[in-house]
């Protein structure tokens, strides 16, 4: 109905102003709460999906993730999340957080602080690799440096 679409356009809003980059699976369970629904049906997914249509120009899908294109800003979030729900600018940003007050770390030391920061109390394979990746991406574009395996930043 008219009133519920209204409700799950403005909780996208409000996640892309203040919480982009959302993976679409947050963004619905977003939306279901602010709803105070129980559960994300996949009937639920293409409602969000019919709202999302109309706003096309104010955000961008990347993979899973919907960003805000009016600013260039990543927030970072430490909740409760699977790993493969954090964008890898997310990560990023998370990586400059910590290179910026820990000075000079290895890199395995580093991924695991950076793990620690989003709220992973292990690092798994699979919190390894999403950070070796957000690592790589983040040396590639010149924002961290690797000199005799220390991190730091450019």
């Amino acid at each position: 109905n008219g009133k519920e679409k209204k409700i799950i356009k403005e909780c996208i809003l409000f996640n892309l102003k203040n919480n982009s980059p959302i993976h679409f699976e947050i963004l619905c369970k977003q939306c279901c709460n602010a709803l105070m629904k129980s559960k994300v049906t996949s009937n639920f997914k293409s409602e969000v999906i019919k709202v999302l249509g109309p706003l096309n120009g104010q955000y961008e899908m990347k993979d899973d993730f919907l960003y805000d294109v009016s600013g260039e800003r990543v927030i970072v979030q430490k909740y409760d999340r699977n790993i493969k729900q954090v964008s890898i600018e997310e990560i990023g940003e998370g990586m400059l957080r910590v290179a910026s007050k820990r000075i000079g770390m290895d890199s395995d030391s580093f991924i695991s602080e950076v793990a620690r920061a989003f709220g992973y109390k292990r690092c798994t394979s699979a919190v390894k690799e999403s950070c070796e990746n957000a690592l790589e991406k983040m040396v590639s574009d010149g924002k961290i440096t690797i000199m005799d395996n220390k991190i730091s930043i450019k």
